[in-house]
């Protein structure tokens, strides 16, 4: 997996830098869920922020972070409500000033993750057929 760090040319705000991002992941959908963000497994608050999951694939999600992330790192997202909590591997990063775009890659299941592959679950207007596979991704960021 080729490590890539991509940074925005012009001033942009940080939701068209995950945008950015969200190019080189077929198949990304447009969400809004708010979430916690942790570094680390354990989902400790020593180091962890608000933000907002902004794009998510079957097996990712597209998120701004200020955290001190590196590729391959372990994070732990969780919903207010604990609907969503899983934990994830950074896989490819777009930097934005003192920002920087996020794509993780789930870990583990996440049976009740809104976006499901083969089009089960996708917002309305997204065939969520596209190929989400991880071969070519890292490479393109």
């Amino acid at each position: 997996m080729g490590k890539a760090v991509s940074e925005c040319q012009e001033p942009i705000e940080p939701t068209e830098c995950v945008e950015e991002l969200a190019r080189f992941f077929p198949g990304a959908i447009k969400v809004q869920i708010p979430v916690r963000v942790c570094k680390g497994r354990s989902g400790k608050a020593t180091s962890s922020e608000q933000t907002m999951i902004e794009f998510g694939t079957a097996d990712e999600v597209l998120f701004v972070s200020s955290l001190p992330l590196d590729f391959e790192d372990i994070v732990r997202v969780r919903s207010a409500d604990s609907s969503l909590d899983i934990v994830a591997k950074v896989i490819a990063m777009h930097l934005y000033h003192d920002k920087m775009a996020i794509a993780a890659k789930f870990l583990e299941d996440v049976p009740n993750w809104i976006i499901k592959s083969g089009g089960q679950g996708t917002p309305e207007g997204h065939s969520g057929a596209e190929d989400r596979s991880m071969k070519t991704k890292s490479a393109a960021v």
